[in-house]
């Protein structure tokens, strides 16, 4: 039965037991309550659909059940924006970029997805969404039946991630978390990480994972309209009007870029500096990929080594534009792919079995600049370099590591000058 008809039945019988007061106020409470509840919906604002774009689903089926994963691949008629939205995604969960909605890559990178997923036996993802907000969840349900979501959240016209950190001044994003949080934000060490985060046309939802006030993992939610006074132009685009967005982006990573180190293409994302997961790097051509090392250090700009980094400019990686970044990478290259013993022509190999080649640790070092990252990439990485690097230590097992690697695999040291753009 509809709300209107439930409103007017009660008016209809009320008459009737308006000499037994219990009934009557009972009659009269509910009335209250069904009108509200209308009020409240005639507020909500019209859902506005995201025009000009279709999900797809990669699903592959090489390994055995346990290995299967099935990923979103975003079409949309801004290839630009598709194309940085895809390999944000992919970079982000797997460390490679798929060369197409098929789900192909690099020789042997596909093995690498499948084993990505191992203990996740169930991965599934959601599609919210609406015209201001490119809207994917990733749902991963581990072996142990612990469900890990992730929410990521576009710019429908330019491809960059949202941060609610955008959304506000300063003064006014520590009053949000406030009002988010329930308790008063002063202090920096007081914020909470709100960037596993979604958002409908009127409600914002923070899956909370790190605060100094509770320890355990709390979902919050705010309506958009107790918070419209705080927001600044974008916020008010991203969150009401969508009006403009196309001008606005994110200097707050993760963040992607693409360039050529030697002559190979090459992705590099940017993750948060001291939280989060370690920055990636992967070579289009030959397959070859690799994780930041755990140790980060920076290098000193001689004009401008006086200068120390605040712990809210750490927080942020806006030092970045005055500090080198040595990175040390672990890098690994596909050789091929050896089969299953047994098979016959034709049949299919569900447990291929790809060799690596190690070739140990590479040298990435850059400075943000206004387009992209400059610097760097040096392989092998040599035991000792001529910028000074803070807290780097020299020690025999690098000496070794580094001579080991050129008689082995016949890799000579090259150093690379690289400019990577921002997607």
């Amino acid at each position: 039965m509809s709300k209107k008809r439930t409103i007017i039945l009660i008016m209809a019988i009320i008459p009737f037991f308006s000499s037994c007061s219990k009934i009557y106020n009972g009659l009269k409470n509910i009335l209250k309550e069904v009108a509200h509840e209308m009020e409240e919906e005639t507020k909500k604002p019209p859902f506005e659909p995201l025009e000009g774009y279709k999900i797809i689903k990669i699903e592959r089926r090489n390994l055995n059940d346990w290995h299967n994963y099935k990923f979103p691949y975003i079409l949309m008629e801004n290839k630009e924006v598709e194309r940085k939205v895809n390999a944000l995604l992919q970079m982000e969960n797997f460390g490679v970029v798929f060369n197409g909605p098929d789900g192909s890559c690099v020789d042997g990178i596909d093995h690498i997805v499948r084993l990505s997923y191992a203990g996740k036996p169930t991965t599934k993802f959601y599609d919210d969404s609406f015209s201001r907000n490119l809207s994917i969840k990733i749902s991963h349900t581990h072996s142990d039946g612990i469900e890990t979501l992730f929410y990521y959240n576009f710019n429908p016209k330019t491809g960059d991630l949202y941060h609610l950190e955008d959304f506000f001044n300063i003064e006014n994003y520590y009053l949000f978390q406030s009002k988010l949080l329930g308790y008063e934000v002063t202090e920096e060490e007081d914020l909470a990480d709100l960037s596993n985060f979604e958002f409908t046309q009127d409600k914002i939802g923070v899956r909370i994972s790190l605060s100094s006030r509770f320890d355990l993992t709390k979902y919050s939610v705010i309506k958009i309209s107790d918070i419209e006074p705080l927001l600044n132009d974008y916020g008010r685009a991203a969150l009401i009007t969508g009006e403009g967005l196309e001008k606005y982006h994110t200097d707050l990573p993760p963040l992607l870029y693409e360039g050529t180190i030697g002559e190979e293409p090459v992705y590099y994302l940017r993750e948060h500096p001291f939280i989060g997961d370690p920055d990636k790097l992967f070579f289009r051509n030959t397959g070859k990929f690799g994780k930041k090392n755990e140790e980060v250090s920076l290098l000193e700009i001689p004009e401008e080594r006086e200068i120390i980094p605040s712990e809210r400019d750490r927080k942020n990686v806006y030092f970045c534009d005055s500090y080198w970044y040595d990175i040390q990478f672990l890098i690994k290259y596909i050789d091929r792919e050896r089969g299953s013993k047994g098979l016959k022509p034709g049949d299919r190999d569900y447990f291929p079995h790809y060799d690596y080649k190690d070739f140990g640790t590479d040298l990435f070092c850059y400075h943000v600049t206004e387009d992209g990252l400059e610097g760097y990439y040096q392989t092998p990485c040599p035991s000792d370099h001529e910028m000074k690097v803070t807290g780097f230590n020299t020690n025999e097992d690098a000496e070794e590591d580094y001579r080991y690697r050129i008689e082995k695999y016949g890799v000579k040291p090259q150093k690379y000058q690289v400019k990577l753009k921002k997607m």
